[in-house]
């Protein structure tokens, strides 16, 4: 089987869509009768990257969309070597976000929990209470974040926020794929190292191209 024709195109961002058409050359008895010793065989597949709409497995630090690497000249900016700090976001808030959609602090299981393995269901865009207080005093957190280096995490992008202590929100508007490779804490805030990636990840699709970061889901769609 050999493909003879792959082509790239563009539905809701720059070649998001792959065809390859793949022939072969086979033996066919039926055919011999007729005196013909051989078919020609094609076979035509198509696969399309689409948006995510919901995302399955984010960790809990949120991204603001106003970071340089995300908004800035020309970017989305792929694989260029990255560092943002989770910055104080209030009283108490350090872009750390209570994924389930609870309000309060989760406790330093739940949280390195979602730092090893992530959000273990479908997050939604919409408004996200913060996860208050110093939580890379945690060994458990510590442990986790030294677990994930050299690893792909998904974050939550956030254009927003409202409220104050307990009631802050983020607005998360999309996700981001980022390859981590290192990471310092500094009290009850930290800094991350990494790049951000193109990845294919795990939710739901949609064909809006509002808010790509980069991740996507592949569906095969001929």
């Amino acid at each position: 089987v050999q493909a003879e024709d792959v082509q790239f195109s563009s539905s809701t961002f720059a070649n998001d869509t792959i065809t390859v058409t793949a022939r072969r050359t086979a033996p066919s008895f039926l055919a011999k009768v007729l005196g013909v010793g051989s078919l020609n065989l094609a076979a035509r597949a198509q696969a399309r990257a689409f948006n995510l709409a919901q995302a399955s497995y984010a960790a809990p630090f949120g991204i603001s969309k106003n970071e340089p690497f995300l908004s800035g000249s020309g970017c989305p900016c792929f694989n260029q070597p990255v560092s943002w700090d989770l910055k104080r976001i209030g009283p108490g808030g350090f872009e750390v976000i209570n994924l389930d959609g609870s309000r309060g602090g989760t406790g330093p299981s739940i949280l390195a929990d979602w730092i090893r393995n992530g959000l273990n269901g479908l997050m939604s865009p919409g408004w996200y209470y913060s996860d208050p207080g110093a939580k890379f005093n945690s060994s458990q957190v510590q442990a986790a974040m030294n677990a994930r280096v050299g690893t792909t995490l998904l974050f939550p992008v956030y254009d927003g926020t409202r409220g104050n202590g307990a009631n802050l929100q983020y607005h998360i508007v999309g996700w981001a794929t980022i390859h981590m490779t290192g990471w310092s804490a500094r009290g009850s805030s930290a800094t991350i190292n990494g790049y951000l990636t193109h990845l294919a990840w795990q939710g739901t699709t949609t064909t809006s191209g509002s808010n790509y970061f980069g991740a996507v889901v592949v569906k095969l769609t001929g």
